[in-house]
């Protein structure tokens, strides 16, 4: 099986697609796929985690717009990839959520989110080829 790429612009998704965004604890998709979840894929604001519209919420900051620790990010992505395995008929598109934390390096991001390659209907970005 080849790994599906998310591609680098989303702007429309068919109907068994999901777009996958960072979000922080308070729900305020302020980021850029926060955005985007929000102005085109039914993102709810206040909602922090999971599947909104043909979106899914994974929390990446605290309430107080802090970097979330890896453990608390790793449970939050180990609760999407379960949610991605219970339902194989969807594609989920994974953006970059890297690009919204300082503080966290790219490789500890990276290993975060190793487990989501190679789930046949998980595309992740490039990045983490």
């Amino acid at each position: 099986m080849e790994q599906k790429i998310t591609p680098k612009f989303i702007e429309k998704l068919n109907e068994n697609e999901i777009f996958v965004f960072t979000s922080n604890e308070l729900g305020k998709h302020f980021d850029d796929s926060g955005k985007i979840a929000v102005k085109y894929f039914g993102a709810i604001l206040f909602m922090p985690e999971g599947l909104q519209g043909k979106s899914y919420a994974i929390p990446i900051m605290d309430k107080k717009m802090k970097p979330l620790s890896t453990v608390k990010i790793k449970k939050y992505v180990n609760t999407f990839i379960e949610f991605a395995k219970s339902h194989p008929n969807i594609t989920f598109y994974l953006t970059n959520i890297a690009s919204g934390i300082d503080k966290v390096s790219n490789q500890a991001i990276k290993d975060i989110l190793k487990d989501c390659i190679g789930i046949e209907n998980i595309a992740v970005p490039i990045e983490l080829i």
